[in-house]
């Protein structure tokens, strides 16, 4: 559950990483304080690893990170690919944290529409990015 929610932290803040420093340190600090958030909340702390298991664990961390970082580099590659709106509608709802309803009244659509859109960016995207890696998998 830890790697789940620390990929998906990363990938939503992923605009706020600084590239003159090491992704992997970068991931290792959002588990770090998810980690504290959830033993914050009173959370019980998992059974401790055996020393020899941390090697394969900091691997992991590091296979997880690097995965991410390619992913993100194609979404930027995906989303320069859609349309203006549709990236205004990405910009409003995930850079601005707009809210459907807000959105919607602007644009003079339903909530439905919004969310219909978004769904679809969302698949059309994934996607693109799976044919990229799996693209860039078969030519090396």
């Amino acid at each position: 559950e830890l790697e789940q929610d620390t990929a998906l932290t990363a990938w939503r803040a992923f605009d706020r990483y600084d590239t003159s420093r090491p992704f992997n340190a970068w991931v290792m600090g959002i588990a770090r304080n998810l980690l504290r958030q959830h033993y914050r909340r009173g959370g019980s702390a998992p059974a401790r690893l055996p020393l020899h298991d941390m090697p394969e664990l900091a691997a992991a961390a590091v296979r997880t990170g690097d995965a991410l970082h390619e992913q993100q580099k194609h979404l930027r590659v995906c989303i320069k690919q859609l349309a203006q709106a549709q990236r205004t509608l990405l910009q409003q709802y995930y850079g601005e944290d707009e809210n459907i309803a807000t959105i919607a009244r602007r644009l003079t659509v339903s909530d439905g529409v919004i969310k219909t859109r978004l769904h679809r960016m969302r698949a059309m995207l994934r996607r693109c990015i799976e044919t990229r890696i799996r693209n860039r998998k078969g030519a090396s």
